[in-house]
């Protein structure tokens, strides 16, 4: 009897653990995203890679409704035992566009710099699976601004992006 409060115990005291280790900021892995937002260029897909643990590079492409958005840039993860854990980003690509004459890719582009921070919520059914969820700042051009004074729009200071991620390499 012993011996099986002493497994329990064991198994009680790991499994905490065992959940804490997502892949989602571990070293060597890969992810593919769907999403909304400047990581995933528009409406697209962002490909994630971590060359090490809490620090991830990636790269976006989508559709903006304008034309075709890219964006690159980097997260770094805070370390946390929790099932989500809270990051911070930067990137460089599109940042503004506007839209053009009404047909598919009659828009432009802005590029500039964009930071912020959000959650990633690792799922507890699927290894690599995670959920992104974030804010960003643009810093965008002077050019994109004075188009935007000229057309009578405001852009919003603050974007939010959502992805669904899936590891793309091996466990």
């Amino acid at each position: 009897m012993k011996k099986v409060y002493t497994i329990s115990l064991l198994f009680l005291l790991t499994t905490p653990m065992l959940q804490a280790q997502h892949y989602s900021h571990m070293k060597s892995k890969s992810f593919v995203g769907i999403g909304l937002g400047l990581p995933y260029g528009g409406i697209g897909l962002k490909f994630t890679y971590n060359p090490i643990n809490m620090l991830s590079v990636f790269g976006g492409l989508g559709y903006n409704l304008g034309n075709v958005g890219s964006n690159a840039g980097i997260e770094l993860e805070i370390p946390s035992q929790e099932q989500s854990s809270a990051y911070f980003t930067a990137m460089y690509g599109y940042n503004g566009a506007t839209r053009g004459g009404g047909h598919f890719l009659s828009g432009k582009n802005y590029y500039g710099v964009s930071f912020g921070g959000g959650i990633k919520i690792n799922s507890k059914r699927v290894p690599g699976k995670f959920v992104n969820i974030g804010l960003l700042i643009p810093l965008r051009s002077e050019e994109f601004e004075s188009i935007n004074n000229r057309l009578d729009q405001k852009a919003w200071p603050m974007l939010i992006t959502v992805g669904l991620n899936f590891m793309a390499s091996e466990p």
